[in-house]
């Protein structure tokens, strides 16, 4: 698991670490960074993507 984190961008992983192992939401991921949830969804999006990509080798 620690090898398919390396793969994601600083922001990927820090979005994904606040969302999924913090349990924060979306919107308050987004207020916290000042930036539009839409952003979020989509780093977050990317993110696991990639994760998932590196199991599926």
């Amino acid at each position: 698991m620690q090898q398919a984190l390396q793969n994601l961008t600083e922001t990927q992983y820090r979005r994904i670490d606040l969302h999924i192992v913090n349990d924060i939401t979306i919107r308050d991921i987004a207020k916290l960074e000042k930036v539009k949830k839409k952003q979020i969804e989509k780093s977050l999006q990317l993110g696991l993507k990639k994760i998932k990509k590196f199991f599926e080798k």
